[in-house]
């Protein structure tokens, strides 16, 4: 507009008004990559030191009002207790809190949290592992007369529900 950037740069399809999309990135979106949005993704290397306790992968969504302190802030309680999942759903709700004080509308929020100490992992997955243990335990109370058939969960299952991706505050 008389040569004044207005918001973020977008791409756009020729002579449509589509798909108007603030990215630069896109993986498996073939219309956008028409247009030259590239699949191949931005890779940054970070070496783990012994002292660092847990990584955040985070969208754009979470670091447009949240700094790297405020994150690590909100996720700390979460590590100490070894509930990553938690974190992470609690990086999402701050994220979009603060979206919606500052905003009209409310970017994507993607989050996850990995813990890096084995020993809170473990502990992790002692909790999850209660949790669902209770919730069986809460069943059979409420539900004795219906018999229910319960197949003990594998590793494999924990570990998918552990990583905890949301968007717009919805776990996909």
């Amino acid at each position: 507009m008389g040569g004044v950037e207005v918001g973020p740069a977008r791409v756009w399809l020729p002579d449509v008004q589509a798909p108007g999309l603030a990215m630069s990135r896109s993986m498996g979106d073939y219309v956008a990559q028409s247009v030259g949005v590239t699949p191949d993704p931005e890779i940054n290397i970070y070496d783990v030191h012994e002292d660092d306790r847990f990584m955040v992968i985070a969208s754009d969504g979470v670091w447009e009002f949240l700094s790297n302190e405020d994150v690590a802030k909100i996720v700390a309680p979460f590590y100490n207790a070894g509930q990553a999942e938690q974190a992470a759903n609690q990086v999402v709700r701050e994220s979009a809190n603060q979206w919606k004080m500052k905003e009209e509308v409310i970017d994507d929020i993607t989050c996850v949290i990995v813990f890096l100490d084995t020993k809170l992992i473990e502990r992790s997955l002692k909790y999850r592992q209660a949790q669902i243990d209770n919730l069986i335990s809460q069943h059979k109370e409420t539900d004795q007369e219906h018999s229910i058939f319960v197949q003990p969960l594998n590793k494999h299952f924990l570990d998918y529900n552990l990583d905890a991706s949301y968007e717009g505050g919805v776990k996909k």
